[in-house]
C-alpha cells in the first residue's frame, strides 16, 4: 500500500495529448448536508470543464501529491470497468462477467489498447471514437459494472492514489503504451452497440441545437440549480428545447458543479429516461427554458428558433403554439422531395410487347439486373422486372413432336402413333422470353452508370466493356416572354447574399455551368459563412430544387456524409445542399478533411442502394454548404476546393422574404431562372481552376489554425536542418502551447514536416531511450531517403541542429 503519487505514469498521456486536470489530495474530504465526503477523486476547480489548463503542470501538482484527471474529449472513449458493481460473486478474474460478455458480443481484444488498473481494482481502457458519434454512459441491463465515458467526463489519471484503498492508479505491464499518435479506435461493433439511439421526436419541440443549448446554459451557474426540482425542471426543458438532442451539452454542464463533477452517468440515465414531447398535464417545453433564462437576467442571449429562419415573413403571434415549427417543416419536406423526385419515379407502368422489350430493355449482366432504356428505371434481377410488366404476356406456339409430325419410322423402327389434341399455345411473361432470347439481339452491358452528357451505351467509370448510362437530359420548362425581369428577382438576392469582390458573379456562374454542363465537375465546392440566421440562403437552394428537380439532394448532413456508410443520397445528384455544417474542429477533424476532398473530388463511386441495381456512377454533384461558425470546414491554407464567402450579417424586412417565398412557387418564374442560367455567358468560367484565397477563407483559415499548428510552422521554418528530433517538437509545444495536440502526427503534418518510422539512441542512454527523425522540411529528405538513410547519420544531424538552436536561444 502506498500514499505516495507517481508523477512518472503521467508520461503516456502527455506524449498522447491527452488533457489533463488538477484532482482533489487523494485524502481531502468536505461536507456537505452535514455528511463527511471524500473528494480525493473530484477536480479543483467548479469550471473544470472549460477552464484552460496546461497539462504539464499537473506534473507539479502530482509531484506535490495531489492527485490528477484526464478530462476527455468527444474524440476520446474510455471504458471504465468496475468490478464491484458485477453481478455477485463476479469478478475480473471470473470466466464469466459483464466484461468478458461485452468482449465477446463486440469481438474486442482489449490486449490492443492501453489500459489503466485503477486503485479499487477495476480498469480504464483507452481508445477512440468519432466525434460525431454521442454514446451511451452505460448498458447497466446487459453490462452491469461497465461505463462509456467521453466528453464532459473526466476519468482519474494513473499515478493518483485511490481515496477509498489507498492504492495507486497504474499502467497495466504489457498493454500497449500511448505515444504521440493516441489510442486506436474503437472496434465498430463496440461503438454501435454503444451509440446513443436519437431522442423522441417533440412537436413544437426541437426549437434549438445542441450549440445554442450550450451557449444558453454558460450564462447559468449549475450551483444555482441543487435543487432536484428546479434542476429537474431545467433539465426537462433543455431536452424539449433539443428534441433529446442536447444530451452532451447539458451532462457537461451540469458536472461543472464540483459537488456532482462524478454524477455524469446518473445524470445521463435521467436524460435517457424522458421524452421530448412528454405531457403530463402540466408540460415543461422550451419556454420554460427561455423563462428561466429571463428570470436569470439572460434574455437577451435566447438565441431565435432556427426552425423559422426562413419564414421572416410569417407573424409568429398571429399562429398557434407550434404552428410555424409546423410550417417550416413541411415547406422542407416539400423541397427535399422536389429536389429528389426523378422523372422516372413519376411514370406509371406500361404495356410491351417482345419488340419493344428489345428495343427498351437492355440486361446488366454483371449484376443480373434489367435497365428500362424509356423510362430510366432499373431493377435488380429479371424477376423484378418481369413483376414489373407482369401485364405485358404473349403467347408461344408449342412445338408438335417430331414422330406426330410424319409417318416416318425413325431408325426404321415402328413407333405406336400418339394420339389426342395438339400442345396448347403457352402465354408467358414478355420479359422472361426477352431474357432466354436466343437470337442474339438482346441488348447486354456489363454495368450500369449515370454519366450526364454521354451516350446510351458508353464505356463505364472503371474496367472495361460496355455501360448503360440511365441520365436523361432535364426538359426545362418553356419561359414566358419575360423571363429576363422575373429571373431578375433571382440575380438580386443572389448579389444581395454576396455582396464580396467577385462573389456573386462566380457563384452564378457556377450554378449556371451546372445546367450548361452537368457532366463536368468543377474542382470547387462553396461554403457561405453568416452568424446571422434567416438571411435567405435556403432560398436559394429551394429554387435550384425546382430548376434541377430530381437532382438535388436538400438538407443533407455533412457528418453522415463524412461518415462511412453514406452515398445513396448523392446517386444521380448534380447539387447537394448542406443547411448547416460545424465539422471543422475537434480531434477527427483531419480524417475529415482528408473524406471532404475525397467526397467532393473523386471521379466515381459505387452506389448500392438497399432497393435498386447497384451502378458505378460519375461523380458530378456539386456541394453548396451553409454555416453560422467560422469552424464550418476542416480547411487550411493549402485547400484548393473550397470557395468560401460571406453573407451579411443582418436580414431584411419581413416583407421581403414574404415576397421570395412566393414567388418560388410561381412555375413560370422558375422557367426563367431555368432560362436565366441556360442562357448566361460562362464562356470565362473555367471549371478547372482551384478556389482563391478570398479574404473570407483568409480568415476562416486562421480562426482554424490552432496554436501548436502556428508554433509548428515557425520551428519547422527556424530550426538549423531539415531534420529533427520528435522530443524537440515535444520541447517546443511545452513552452509555447497550453497543452498538447490530440493527433500529433497530422499536426506536423498540416505544419508541412513529417513524422517517420527512423529512431535513433538518445544521447546519453546507452541505447534504453529512442527519439524519433522527423522531417521538418520537405524537399531534400523524404520518407524513402529517411528509409534508406543510417541512423547514425541522422542522429548527427540533429544533434548539430540542436547546438545550434540552443547557441541561438543563449544569444537572444
Amino acid at each position: 500500500m502506498t500514499k505516495n503519487p507517481d508523477a512518472s505514469q503521467l508520461a503516456p498521456l502527455l506524449a498522447a495529448g491527452y488533457q489533463l486536470i488538477p484532482l482533489h489530495n487523494y485524502a481531502h474530504e468536505d461536507e456537505f448536508k452535514g455528511k463527511r465526503r471524500k473528494r480525493g477523486k473530484s477536480p479543483v476547480h467548479g469550471n473544470w470543464t472549460k477552464k484552460p489548463y496546461k497539462s504539464a503542470d499537473q506534473v507539479t501538482h502530482m509531484e506535490a501529491g495531489d492527485n490528477v484527471g484526464v478530462r476527455l474529449r468527444a474524440g476520446e472513449l474510455v471504458l471504465d470497468v468496475d468490478p464491484r458493481a458485477f453481478p455477485d460473486g463476479q469478478t475480473l478474474a471470473s470466466a464469466v462477467n459483464p466484461f468478458v460478455e461485452l468482449v465477446l458480443w463486440t469481438g474486442m481484444n482489449p490486449d490492443l489498447y492501453p489500459t489503466v488498473e485503477t486503485g479499487s481494482g477495476g480498469l480504464h481502457v483507452y481508445m477512440t471514437k468519432p466525434d460525431e458519434v454521442s454514446t451511451r454512459d452505460s448498458l447497466n441491463d446487459q453490462y452491469p459494472g461497465v461505463e462509456f465515458k467521453t466528453l464532459g467526463r473526466q476519468m482519474v489519471a494513473p499515478g493518483s492514489i485511490h481515496p477509498d484503498t489507498l492504492k495507486p492508479y497504474l499502467w497495466k505491464v504489457g498493454a500497449p503504451e500511448l505515444d504521440a499518435f493516441g489510442a486506436d479506435p474503437a472496434p465498430k461493433a463496440l461503438v454501435d452497440l454503444i451509440r446513443r439511439p436519437t431522442g423522441s421526436a417533440a412537436s413544437g419541440g426541437g426549437e434549438h441545437d445542441q450549440e445554442e443549448l450550450a451557449e444558453m446554459l454558460d450564462y447559468l451557474d449549475p450551483e444555482d440549480f441543487r435543487d432536484h426540482d428546479r434542476w429537474l425542471t431545467l433539465m426537462q426543458a433543455c431536452h424539449h428545447a433539443t428534441a433529446g438532442d442536447g444530451r452532451e451539452e447539458f451532462v457537461e454542464w451540469c458536472t461543472r458543479d464540483p459537488e456532482y463533477a462524478d454524477h455524469g452517468g446518473l445524470i445521463g440515465l435521467r436524460w435517457d429516461s424522458l421524452h421530448a414531447d412528454n405531457d403530463d398535464g402540466n408540460r415543461v417545453t422550451y419556454r420554460t427554458l427561455h423563462k428561466i433564462m429571463r428570470d436569470a437576467g439572460h434574455g437577451d442571449h435566447i438565441p431565435r428558433p432556427p426552425a423559422a429562419d426562413d419564414f421572416e415573413d410569417l407573424d409568429p403571434g398571429g399562429l398557434p403554439d407550434g404552428a410555424l415549427t409546423a410550417l417550416a417543416a413541411k415547406e422542407r419536406r416539400e423541397d427535399m422531395a422536389i429536389g429528389e423526385t426523378n422523372r422516372r419515379s413519376r411514370l406509371s407502368v406500361r404495356r410491351i410487347d417482345l419488340a419493344s422489350a428489345k428495343e427498351d430493355l437492355v440486361y446488366v449482366s454483371a449484376a443480373g439486373g434489367v435497365v428500362d432504356l424509356k423510362s430510366g428505371r432499373a431493377w435488380k434481377s429479371v424477376e423484378l422486372a418481369a413483376v414489373h410488366f407482369a401485364g405485358s404476356r404473349m403467347t408461344l406456339e408449342q412445338e408438335t413432336p417430331e414422330a406426330d409430325r410424319n409417318d416416318e419410322k425413325p431408325n426404321g423402327v415402328d413407333t405406336p402413333k400418339r394420339r389426342g389434341r395438339p400442345p396448347k399455345p403457352k402465354e408467358v411473361r414478355v420479359v422472361n422470353v426477352w431474357v432466354g432470347d436466343k437470337a442474339g439481339d438482346r441488348k447486354t452491358v456489363d454495368v450500369m452508370t449515370w454519366a450526364p452528357g454521354r451516350k446510351t451505351i458508353c464505356p463505364p467509370p472503371e474496367g472495361r466493356g460496355d455501360a448503360v448510362n440511365v441520365w436523361k437530359t432535364p426538359a426545362l420548362p418553356k419561359a414566358p416572354e419575360d423571363w429576363h425581369d422575373r429571373a431578375a428577382k433571382f440575380e438580386d438576392h443572389v448579389r444581395w447574399l454576396l455582396p464580396d469582390g467577385d462573389d456573386a458573379d462566380d457563384f452564378l456562374d457556377w450554378i449556371a455551368h451546372i445546367v450548361q454542363n452537368p457532366g463536368v465537375l468543377p474542382h470547387t465546392a462553396w461554403l457561405m459563412i453568416t452568424s446571422k440566421r434567416g438571411v435567405g440562403r435556403n432560398w436559394i437552394a429551394s429554387v435550384l430544387a425546382r430548376v434541377l428537380a430530381g437532382h438535388v439532394a436538400l438538407g443533407v448532413d455533412l457528418g453522415e456524409v463524412l461518415g462511412s456508410s453514406f452515398n445513396e443520397r448523392l446517386s444521380e445528384k448534380l447539387l447537394l445542399v448542406v443547411d448547416e455544417t460545424r465539422e471543422g474542429s475537434g480531434s477527427d477533424r483531419y480524417r475529415k478533411a482528408n473524406k471532404l476532398q475525397k467526397v467532393i473530388t473523386e471521379e466515381h463511386r459505387e452506389i448500392n442502394p438497399k432497393f435498386g441495381l447497384k451502378s458505378v456512377q460519375y461523380n458530378c454533384c456539386r456541394f453548396l454548404m451553409f454555416s453560422n461558425f467560422m469552424d464550418a470546414l476542416p480547411i487550411d491554407d493549402r485547400d484548393r476546393r473550397i470557395r468560401v464567402a460571406y453573407n451579411p450579417e443582418k436580414v431584411r424586412e419581413p416583407s421581403y422574404y414574404g415576397d421570395l417565398y412566393e414567388t418560388r412557387r410561381d412555375p413560370a418564374f422558375i422557367a426563367s431562372v431555368a432560362r436565366l442560367l441556360r442562357e448566361r455567358d460562362i464562356s470565362a468560367f473555367n471549371p478547372g481552376l482551384p478556389a482563391p484565397m478570398t479574404d473570407a477563407k483568409r480568415s476562416v483559415v486562421e480562426f482554424l489554425e490552432k496554436e501548436e499548428h502556428r508554433e509548428l510552422k515557425v520551428l519547422f521554418e527556424a530550426w538549423p536542418a531539415d531534420l529533427i528530433g520528435l522530443s524537440d517538437v515535444w520541447a517546443h509545444l511545452e513552452e509555447t502551447c497550453d497543452g498538447f495536440p490530440a493527433n500529433l502526427k497530422f499536426v506536423i503534418d498540416e505544419a508541412g514536416g513529417a513524422v517517420t518510422s527512423r529512431r535513433f539512441n538518445k544521447r546519453g542512454s546507452s541505447g534504453n531511450e529512442k527519439d524519433t527523425v522527423v522531417i521538418a522540411r520537405r524537399g531534400a529528405w523524404d520518407v524513402l531517403r529517411v528509409k534508406r538513410e543510417r541512423p547514425a547519420v541522422m542522429k548527427e544531424i540533429i544533434e548539430a541542429a540542436r547546438t545550434e538552436w540552443a547557441a541561438r536561444s543563449s544569444s537572444s
